[in-house]
């Protein structure tokens, strides 16, 4: 026997002889299945705090454009803010800006979104040991975000054809009748 295989015979023996070697072994697949439950389920919860995320920025945004679209004081000091939101439901076409114009001044009269993540994120610092609330409000906050363009794109845009089929942004046969009839089909 040459000196590798009487190595490898004397390890061998140790690890079958010392339980040392058999209890780190088991402790090292206790920790792996941990790991991989923890992480599951983590991931599960991700995922439903994303899901969770879209319905409330569905939601939230939804609730702010039915309560601008009833809203008619004029005269008050958002007056101006309120009138510029009411164009959005005369026109069936947008002026065509590029999209970076688009995401600079698309989201000049939507102060929830500011505001919500400062909300949420306030909620992060009172609760700091639910570890998926802040990518619940990064996830809500971007979803909240791309609603602008989807509203944009609903307008403008025919290239968005097979997203609007498969409902990822609104179809604009759908979201035409809020243009045509009051306070109907909102979505994002």
């Amino acid at each position: 026997m040459d000196d590798d295989q009487l190595q490898f015979s004397v390890a061998n023996k140790q690890y079958i002889s010392k339980k040392i070697y058999r209890f780190l072994d088991t402790l090292n697949s206790v920790l792996v299945v941990y790991i991989q439950i923890t992480s599951f389920f983590y991931s599960v919860f991700l995922i439903l705090s994303a899901v969770l995320a879209c319905f409330l920025a569905d939601f939230i945004n939804n609730l702010v454009h039915i309560y601008i679209d009833s809203n008619d004081r004029y005269t008050s000091l958002s007056g101006p803010f309120i009138a510029t939101f009411h164009t959005h439901n005369i026109k069936q076409r947008y002026n065509y800006r590029n999209i970076f114009n688009m995401y600079f001044f698309g989201f000049c009269i939507k102060f929830q979104l500011p505001l919500t993540p400062v909300f949420l994120l306030t909620l992060c610092v009172i609760l700091p040991e639910n570890e998926s609330l802040p990518f619940f409000v990064i996830v809500f906050w971007i979803l909240s975000s791309i609603a602008e363009f989807s509203h944009y794109l609903c307008h403008n845009s025919k290239s968005v054809f097979l997203i609007q089929r498969v409902k990822l942004i609104i179809p604009k046969e759908h979201h035409k009748k809020h243009h045509i009839y009051d306070g109907v089909n909102y979505i994002f």
